[in-house]
């Protein structure tokens, strides 16, 4: 008798415990560091619970860019989740999320919007020229503070490529040609991007570079 009140003590504690705890947020859940999910919910990720996450594939090296990470699927009531990545790293938008050990996770269950939950973040660029992955994993909770028929799922992993600053005009060609004392210059331009215009310069062998004309650019 007594064992079988500890054991059952013990079951309890656990629950109230994963409770209080993923009320608000947890981390070391993702595939990042081979995290298990929310097992605390429940044993196994569930096939009915869809995340992802939606933003751009590539972002230029130090900038930031916002992502946002999507659930559907379970009991549909509130979520909540955790993400992580390896080089770049996340920052929160609004109180809905928080950094915990440079991961995000929820602060308090999400409600969902009809059959969605969503919570928006930046990812802050890495310095160097590397390909990241944003790692994910939510769940779908009841919201009756029984964990045991609770959902949940990983997400398929984000791919991000971290690109230097783009060249913002590309030159299918150039060429120069010399008719006596005067000089032509003609090019042709593939693409332009945010390109205001071209400063024509010229330079003698005893003066410095000295802006002789500007000429409208296409701009994007």
């Amino acid at each position: 008798m007594k064992i079988n009140l500890l054991i059952v003590f013990v079951f309890l504690s656990i629950i109230i415990y994963a409770n209080i705890d993923s009320m608000h947020g947890i981390i070391g859940l993702t595939k990042r560091d081979g995290g298990l999910g929310c097992l605390c919910h429940d044993l196994n990720p569930s096939s009915s619970v869809t995340v992802w996450i939606e933003g751009p594939d590539s972002v230029i090296r130090n900038s930031t860019a916002q992502f946002r990470l999507l659930m559907t699927g379970g009991p549909a009531i509130a979520g909540g989740f955790n993400s992580a990545s390896y080089f770049g790293n996340l920052e929160t938008v609004d109180t809905l999320a928080q950094v915990l050990f440079g991961e995000l996770t929820h602060t308090s269950p999400n409600p969902f919007l009809n059959d969605t939950v969503y919570w928006d973040f930046i990812y802050i660029a890495p310095d160097t020229l590397v390909t990241d992955t944003i790692y994910s994993v939510a769940n779908s909770v009841n919201g009756n503070g029984n964990p045991s028929n609770d959902q949940w799922n990983f997400g398929a992993n984000f791919t991000v490529r971290i690109i230097d600053n783009p060249v913002p005009v590309e030159l299918a060609n150039f060429v120069v040609t010399e008719n006596q004392n005067n000089i032509q210059i003609n090019w042709t331009t593939i693409t332009e991007t945010n390109n205001s215009g071209f400063d024509i310069e010229r330079k003698t062998e005893s003066s410095d570079w000295i802006k002789i004309i500007f000429l409208q650019g296409y701009g994007t």
